[in-house]
């Protein structure tokens, strides 16, 4: 998605925030994947997160890590996610703006222990063997590009250690959370706006109903690799 998207998402919605209220049926890929980095990052002192955000995520992960660093390209995302620092008064964090889609990124060779993507881009992967250092691990969470994905670290030289698919599904309570469900999404407009009213009954018949309320499918794909060196 374009620049001009995440930055006005900053802006709309203050980064990232769960705003809808749902419940989950079946396996939670989000969680399968916070419980592995929990896990995880404590044995590997220094954390990079490509496509951090807001912040908030990677904050929650600083109370486990010895330094993490998120890098966003959009400024709007960072300073967010700086403000967030700000108030949580978090020490072992820094957050850094790359102003663009990088091939390079801004961080010395052999620098990092763990490099993980929560459905960010993958496009750091390149890089990224210069970054880690020998033995380190990249993993990441996704909502598609699974073959892309696997491509991209076999091309690339990783050990691919994980590949794991995730199906459930969460049911939305009303229509409004709905509405900021898919205000969340890459390039979707403000549903829960008065002139999006129409486009949201047309988007709510396309999904499925029960007494838990509005079902949408949760696909999710973890991966996780080393890097050899």
């Amino acid at each position: 998605m374009g620049l001009d998207w995440y930055n006005a998402i900053a802006a709309r919605h203050g980064g990232y925030l769960r705003t809808w209220d749902s419940e989950f049926d079946g396996p939670d890929g989000e969680a399968a994947f916070t419980d592995w980095l929990r896990r995880t990052i404590r044995s590997h002192p220094r954390v990079l997160d490509v496509g951090c955000g807001d912040g908030l995520y990677t904050l929650v992960m600083s109370s486990l890590a010895e330094y993490i660093t998120g890098v966003d390209y959009a400024e709007n995302m960072i300073r967010l996610a700086e403000r967030h620092r700000r108030e949580a008064a978090v020490a072992n964090a820094d957050f850094i703006c790359t102003g663009g889609r990088v091939e390079v990124y801004p961080f010395p060779d052999r620098g990092f222990d763990l490099i993980y993507s929560r459905r960010g881009p993958t496009s750091h992967l390149t890089d990224a063997r210069r970054m880690l250092r020998p033995g380190g691990l990249v993993a990441g969470i996704h909502s598609g590009e699974r073959e892309r994905v696997l491509e991209r670290l076999t091309v690339n030289g990783y050990e691919i250690l994980t590949n794991d698919e995730y199906a459930g599904t969460e049911h939305l309570k009303t229509e409004l959370d709905l509405a900021r469900w898919l205000s969340r999404t890459p390039g979707a407009p403000d549903f829960t706006t008065p002139e999006m009213a129409d486009e949201l009954e047309r988007a709510a018949g396309t999904y499925g109903h029960s007494d838990k309320g509005i079902t949408v499918p949760h696909w999710r794909f973890i991966w996780v690799a080393r890097w050899n060196g």
